[in-house]
């Protein structure tokens, strides 16, 4: 079921299964949400899980959080409000990122490991792909894909 609740002022809506202990706390690449593991938390009815919308992102309410930082913040307040006992965190691309700063920044002990999903310490976007995001967001239509990319 998809619920709705307010982080640290900022609206947060997430998917929610409930289930056993340790909880599954699901986090999206940058292009995303919590769809994305739609088919991962259907697979695991037995556990308790949740799969969060990254604020400002792909059709969430305001702006985007800027930082695998802030997002980690964020994630951590969202976990402390709507976690109870232990838990992992999944993350897949920039989702990885987040995980990764969760991991190094908590002090929990509730924390029981991270899953990471075609991510890395230094997430890099090639300079084209910038570039074609420039254009469409000046433009509004979407530029023919350069080759080799």
């Amino acid at each position: 079921m998809v619920e709705a609740r307010q982080v640290d002022g900022r609206a947060v809506t997430f998917r929610y299964e409930p289930g056993r202990a340790p909880a599954l706390v699901c986090i999206h690449g940058s292009a995303d949400n919590h769809h994305a593991y739609d088919r991962l938390l259907d697979a695991l009815p037995d556990r308790e899980r949740y799969a969060i919308n990254l604020p400002g992102r792909s059709g969430t309410d305001g702006p985007a959080l800027e930082t695998a930082a802030e997002m980690e913040t964020f994630l951590s307040r969202f976990i402390d409000s709507e976690v109870e006992g232990d838990y992992l965190v999944a993350g897949h691309s920039l989702g990885g990122g987040v995980a990764i700063e969760h991991a190094l920044a908590t002090r929990s002990e509730r924390l029981k490991g991270i899953v990471l999903l075609a991510t890395g310490g230094r997430l890099r976007v090639h300079p084209m792909i910038l570039q074609l995001f420039e254009q469409v967001a000046q433009s509004g239509e979407m530029p023919p894909l350069p080759p080799g990319l």
